[in-house]
């Protein structure tokens, strides 16, 4: 297996400065990935299935220096070398990035999940709620509305997307207005699952 160099034209070298210039000034991602085909273009033309296939372990050394970059940007001025990875922070963090982060657990089992071997009084600390309200919230005695689970999603790092209930309320929200809005329309489905609901009696 040879070595996998990806190139630039013989006739110049690449300037490196200029994107340490586009991170001094935050260039937007747009921009720096015209600057990256202009300064590396054969990244454009390079196959990258056949070198993915032909070094199946660089697509993860390139994810995790993605994430190691995305860690560093959330800590801004913080000194010294990029810190390694936790695994399972890593798995989150790229479901997120990939917008795939969701749990199908009910909220009170998410929660639990989220709180780990915190106590009740730092849980409630960090997600910035009532010690009382947390703990009917782990029980399960209490059903979160929206405002608390965007709440927990933020202490978190997440969206508030990632709660089973979350997304229900989103979709109903929404099918509530189409509905409301359209009166007719709540007759035509009515009768089309009322009638699918008398056969299964």
């Amino acid at each position: 297996m040879g070595e996998l160099i990806v190139s630039v034209p013989e006739d110049r070298s690449p300037d490196l400065d200029v994107f340490r210039k586009a991170t001094e000034e935050k260039m937007p991602w747009k921009q720096r990935s015209e600057l990256i085909k202009e300064q590396f273009p054969s990244t454009v033309t390079l196959d990258w299935f056949e070198v993915f296939k032909q070094d199946g372990a660089l697509l993860g050394r390139i994810i995790n220096d993605i994430l190691k970059v995305d860690l560093a940007q959330s800590q801004p001025g913080r000194p010294g070398k990029r810190p390694s990875l936790d695994p399972k922070d890593a798995a989150d963090r790229w479901r997120q990035m990939t917008n795939d982060d969701y749990t199908m657990l009910p909220f009170d089992r998410a929660f639990t999940i989220l709180k780990g071997d915190r106590s009740v009084r730092h849980m409630a600390s960090k997600v910035g709620l009532d010690r009382t309200l947390v703990w009917n919230l782990l029980k399960g005695t209490k059903r979160p509305n929206p405002e608390i689970m965007e709440q927990v999603a933020k202490a978190f790092k997440k969206h508030p997307s990632y709660f089973v209930e979350y997304r229900i309320d989103y979709l109903l929200g929404i099918l509530f207005y189409k509905l409301q809005s359209s009166p007719e329309s709540s007759v035509v489905f009515y009768r089309k699952l009322q009638g699918k609901n008398d056969k299964r009696l």
